[in-house]
């Protein structure tokens, strides 16, 4: 079993500030992960968690720390996606960096590829402009 994680943002509406992690978890193979499969997102502290979900995902979310579990078996081939909504809280031109990782129920052939960072761009992109 080979689980690889990958994770990308979308860069928040300067308005609301909320930014939407997108995790995704495919087993490579050849196996079969038995699960569980547990998925860690440590959140940094210039984010503020709104929501997590994914499909036949259960999130629980205590303090900055993330976590969501697939109970069911993933088949070679197979993905689950997790969604997660944060308030940004950095100042604008900050760089904020998120990582997760991942921890399935068998064993892996590599753990190099179980956790990935994603980042939102220093610069303006949170700085909302108010014509007068």
């Amino acid at each position: 079993v080979d689980l690889v994680l990958t994770k990308k943002v979308v860069v928040p509406d300067p308005k609301t500030r909320e930014a939407l992690w997108t995790i995704t978890v495919v087993n490579s193979g050849p196996g079969t992960d038995k699960g569980p499969i547990v998925v860690t997102d440590q959140l940094p502290a210039s984010l503020q968690f709104v929501s997590a979900s994914g499909d036949e995902v259960s999130c629980e979310q205590n303090g900055q720390t993330v976590v969501c579990t697939y109970d069911a078996d993933l088949l070679a081939g197979e993905s689950i996606k997790i969604d997660i909504k944060t308030t940004v809280k950095a100042d604008a031109g900050a760089k904020v960096s998120n990582n997760a990782t991942v921890a399935g129920g068998s064993d892996e052939i590599t753990l190099t590829n179980n956790d990935d960072t994603a980042d939102l761009p220093g610069g303006d992109d949170l700085v909302d402009l108010v014509l007068e």
